[in-house]
């Protein structure tokens, strides 16, 4: 398989389409892995596109008017019956709250800062992989 891209498909939920174009900078240096990303910035308008096709993963911003957090929204998304992983992501992780992530249906945090080609393509290779195979960092 050297040499292949593997496809990723993202679901991106953010309020803010400033951190879109952010990301989905980022997420195109991301040479092991071929992303593409779907934006939408209200969590009714996420559901609808979980409704619509499947996504490998999910990452979520933790404010998303008019919830309060990720323990509201993450909870629905779940209850919409996407399986897949979910990634909140937040300029401010250092809420005590944050450590309880995996409680209410979340599998990542990580900081808008820490965002890279790096983490990300680890978030990726660490969620979106056949777990039969073995792990091969260099893809």
């Amino acid at each position: 398989m050297e040499g292949q891209q593997k496809a990723i498909d993202v679901l991106l939920i953010d309020d803010d389409p400033t951190e879109y174009e952010i990301i989905q900078y980022k997420l195109k240096k991301v040479e092991s892995h071929d992303v593409a990303v779907d934006f939408v910035s209200t969590l009714d308008a996420g559901l609808e596109k979980l409704a619509e096709r499947s996504y490998d993963i999910v990452l979520i911003d933790n404010l998303l008017p008019p919830h309060s957090d990720f323990r509201q929204t993450v909870p629905l998304i779940r209850k919409a019956r996407y399986i897949g992983p979910i990634g909140i992501i937040s300029s401010d992780i250092s809420g005590n709250y944050f450590q309880s992530f995996g409680e209410f249906g979340a599998d990542f945090r990580m900081s808008k800062q820490e965002v890279d080609a790096r983490s990300l393509r680890y978030i990726f290779n660490e969620f979106t992989r056949d777990n039969s195979l073995p792990f091969d960092e260099e893809t």
